[in-house]
């Protein structure tokens, strides 16, 4: 689990070469199908 300080940062990270190349290629022999990714926002007053 990570943490993000907003919602577009964790979605630029989703998206970045570092998460698509690097974490999800050392990652692929432990999934048998595409990784299921979720976002969740915490909204603090």
């Amino acid at each position: 689990m990570h943490g993000f300080k907003s919602e577009a940062d964790a979605k630029a990270y989703l998206s970045s070469n570092l998460f698509e190349k690097d974490v999800v290629r050392e990652l692929k022999p432990y999934l048998e199908s595409a990784p299921d990714v979720r976002v969740y926002s915490v909204f603090r007053n």
